[in-house]
């Protein structure tokens, strides 16, 4: 009894000890981040509005005389609409980028645009990250937003060698750039990257620099723990993976109306009228202005819903601006697990399989609700990869091994 007992428990170890590396490689890591990504979208609500509003470019708002691409005076509408109610931050998701020369009849609109920008406290453009279409060409180096304070090992954040697309020159030196590098479409997107490295250079992401801007930060206020944590001054801290992304808190509210509402909303409000659409939330917000149309809406977001690249900025944001963060819990509670079910073992060697099957899924079923609770009430997540497919592993073994009696 008790060498077979201690073999189990040996076996048990050795299997822990391996589901534990699998659990950081692809595998076993995507199962725990599903589980992260079920508790996300079913967690409840926090009841803190964030400070962010997005201004949706959707279906209604792309009609016969607003189809897309937007044109420069769309986008300057937009900021001659939202300018007079204060935001802290105006961002922009799309490129701005169009035909060079400008369409015909739009240049003064671009004039127009341009010199919103120069109005507006803060803006926040759109650019992206890539590499040249011939690999062997040495483009020049740009100019971009870098953080120096930057420790540990930076090579699993995503490096690129070329700025593939930006807002034109005369609109981003009227302003400052993000970087919108997101996965391809058709990806479970459940984190949003906050890192990127240009050249050796590590450079915030789009939903990064908005933050430093509303927090106004400037980047040297700016530390980085490579595969740990972000630091904004003294203001909060962000928890990040080794790649540099964040888990992003689909629950964050905030406020978010349509673009073509906003116009009318603004419009009545001039002429001392009353509208449903809650413009004045807009003061000192970060405000976003981002496409959620039907074919913007290629990623697949928690609740088994389709969401657009803005969704996701958005709710990153407001996840930082709530401190509602999804963290995992530290890797010593594993090894506590770990120890705890190789103890078990004992215990499971010495009762027959009835008991031992009765044992194994309470431990399974009070794990799993344990975990949802604490996620519920701290936003931190327990693993269930290696403590569910070792309690099944060990059911497994005493169900399919020799009665307790011939041992």
């Amino acid at each position: 009894m008790q060498r077979h007992a201690a073999q189990f428990m040996l076996v048990i170890l050795v299997l822990g000890m391996l589901l534990l590396l699998e659990s950081r490689q692809n595998f076993g890591s995507s199962i725990d981040d599903r589980y992260v990504h079920w508790l996300s979208a079913n967690a409840a609500q926090p009841a803190r509005i964030a400070p962010l509003v997005l201004v949706e470019i959707n279906d209604n708002s792309l009609g016969e005389k607003h189809a897309w691409p937007w044109t420069p005076l769309d986008y300057a509408l937009f900021f001659q609409a939202l300018l007079p109610l204060k935001p802290g931050v105006i961002a922009v998701e799309p490129l701005l980028d169009w035909e060079n020369p400008v369409p015909p009849g739009q240049s003064q609109y671009e004039i127009i645009l341009h010199n919103h920008l120069l109005s507006a406290p803060k803006v926040l453009l759109g650019a992206q990250l890539g590499f040249p279409e011939d690999p062997d060409m040495r483009t020049p180096m740009l100019p971009v937003p870098s953080i120096r304070n930057v420790r540990g090992n930076k090579n699993e954040i995503p490096e690129f060698t070329d700025v593939a697309g930006q807002p034109k020159e005369s609109l981003r030196l009227a302003a400052t750039i993000g970087f919108t590098n997101l996965p391809a479409p058709g990806t479970d997107l459940r984190k949003i990257p906050l890192l990127f490295r240009y050249r050796g250079e590590v450079v915030p992401s789009f939903v990064l620099q908005a933050m430093m801007l509303w927090l106004k930060l400037p980047p040297d206020q700016i530390s980085v723990v490579a595969g740990s944590r972000i630091s904004l001054g003294n203001k909060t801290v962000i928890p990040i993976d080794q790649t540099g992304a964040m888990w992003v808190n689909f629950q964050s509210s905030y406020t978010r109306f349509a673009c073509d509402e906003l116009l009318l909303a603004v419009s009545l409000r001039n002429a001392k009228q009353s509208s449903d659409v809650p413009v004045d939330a807009v003061k000192d917000t970060v405000t976003l202005l981002a496409r959620t149309d039907s074919a913007s809406r290629v990623f697949n977001l928690p609740g088994g819903r389709r969401g657009s690249a803005g969704e996701l900025m958005a709710a990153a944001i407001a996840t930082i601006q709530n401190r509602a963060f999804i963290r995992r819990i530290p890797f010593d509670f594993d090894l506590l697990v770990l120890t705890t079910i190789v103890g078990l073992g004992w215990l499971l060697a010495c009762r027959s399989k009835g008991a031992s099957a009765v044992i194994c899924i309470a431990l399974l079923a009070a794990y799993f609700f344990v975990s949802m609770m604490v996620f519920q009430s701290t936003r931190i997540w327990l693993p269930v990869f290696m403590p569910g497919s070792l309690l099944l592993f060990a059911l497994f073994y005493r169900l399919c091994g020799h009665s307790t009696e011939k041992l």
